[in-house]
């Protein structure tokens, strides 16, 4: 009880600061690399089923790949792996298959190389594979291109921690309120990063009750170095993991796979992230007290999206209890059905700077006056007017109800996705 008093209050400390996560996710020099650069995207592909009694994708085979800047998806061609830095598909071949041109002044990074083509152009190669897009898709999520030519047409599927090498025990997962892939123990569980010397002193929170619930990942008696993973010995001789020279702990706070309680309770241990996904200057992610971190803008206004009611498992008072539904949100979209111009009068568009270029699970869409906005997930990203304060979550659970005089049949607005003809209002999660 005496740690759940303890997160609590800290909780309710990070609340008040407002910033304090956000600083401690971006500091550092030596920041994470980004899983993806400026115009590539992430979409989740396949074919699409839509239940109307849960409202889920029912395809398992639905994969997220990498895709360009209006989300169409990105593939591989196998001969381009017998010409290593050459892209092999030109002329009658690219015109069926374009390729996926880097926007001017972009750097290779990590993964991503830039293939120089024979008119010049700059084309992007995940993991030394170029990219293309395919003419006969047209639209998110479509894959007709996979397979084609005997197989050497492969979706290029989303893959940010390819190349990494883990010790036995340690791997890296998405952890949404660190906003990237953290390492992970056997468990599941997240690691956390001491920006510190463990021989000169054990790390801690402020002081107590903190003190003892860091425990240090230990290293077996005959590990040694692999890859950026290298062994510290202790002071009392034990021996323990270090990531890029950081010692490696676990916090006993975390009661399960997918979070990280610690974030933000001492400056000098964060979740240890490789591979960090990129987030647009105008979007931020905040501490709440009851729904965990949510996305905002960097003055901590909450964010939201708007989304179809099914009858569906779980529930939108529980944390992260909707998860998105990247189709549905492209469905509802930005204005009749999405937030039409009364609408706006209470929810306001999260707006791009004019510079902005999609990446990750951020889409940038035009809406009708030409201005541009957010996306994030396949969702337009709003604000509430009704919201004062930072952490206010006012406009959650609004809803728009639609009913039919035919009770055989669902109301055709606001959103065919819908069961029940309804539309809500929801705080945006990472």
């Amino acid at each position: 009880m005496r740690i759940l008093r303890f997160l609590r209050a800290t909780a309710f400390a990070a609340l008040c600061v407002g910033a304090t996560a956000n600083a401690a996710l971006a500091k550092g020099d030596d920041t994470p690399q980004l899983a993806t650069p400026p115009g590539i995207t992430v979409q989740l592909v396949g074919k699409i089923t839509f239940g109307l009694i849960i409202g889920y994708n029912l395809d398992r085979n639905q994969q997220f790949a990498y895709a360009d800047a209006k989300g169409m998806t990105l593939y591989t061609y196998g001969p381009d792996a017998d010409a290593p830095g050459k892209a092999t598909c030109v002329a009658a071949c690219a015109a069926v298959w374009p390729p996926a041109i880097a926007l001017p002044k972009s750097k290779p990074f990590g993964n991503w190389s830039l293939v120089t083509r024979d008119d010049g152009q700059k084309q992007w190669a995940f993991r030394g594979k170029p990219l293309y897009t395919y003419t006969k898709d047209t639209k998110i999520s479509d894959v007709n291109g996979r397979g084609l030519d005997q197989g050497n047409w492969q979706t290029a599927l989303f893959d940010p921690n390819a190349g990494i090498v883990f010790p036995p025990g340690i791997s890296a997962e998405e952890i949404p309120d660190a906003n990237g892939q953290v390492l992970v123990n056997a468990k599941g569980m997240a690691i956390y990063a001491f920006d510190g010397n463990v021989k000169k002193a054990d790390p801690a929170c402020s002081g107590s009750p903190c003190v003892s619930h860091w425990q240090p990942l230990h290293a077996p008696e005959l590990a040694s170095t692999v890859g950026d993973f290298t062994v510290v010995i202790r002071n009392d001789a034990t021996r323990q993991w270090a990531y890029k020279g950081k010692a490696l702990f676990t916090f006993d706070g975390d009661y399960e796979s997918g979070y990280a309680a610690a974030i933000g309770l001492d400056k000098k241990l964060e979740p240890a992230v490789v591979v960090r996904y990129f987030r647009p200057n105008e979007i931020s992610i905040h501490p709440t007290l009851g729904q965990g971190y949510v996305l905002s803008t960097p003055k901590g206004m909450t964010v939201y999206r708007r989304d179809a009611y099914v009858y569906q498992l779980g529930g939108h008072g529980i944390r992260r209890g909707v998860p998105p539904r990247p189709h549905v949100g492209r469905d509802i979209g930005t204005s009749m059905s999405g937030c039409d111009a009364a609408c706006q009068s209470m929810w306001h568009p999260v707006k791009a700077d004019a510079k902005a270029q999609p990446s990750g699970f951020y889409q940038l869409i035009t809406r009708e006056d030409g201005t541009r906005q957010w996306t994030y997930k396949g969702y337009a990203l709003y604000t509430y007017a009704g919201d004062k304060k930072p952490g206010d979550m006012l406009g959650n659970d609004i809803y728009d109800y639609a009913f039919s005089r035919d009770p055989n049949k669902a109301a055709e607005r606001p959103s065919r996705m819908t069961a029940a003809g309804a539309l809500l209002w929801m705080y945006a999660f990472p």
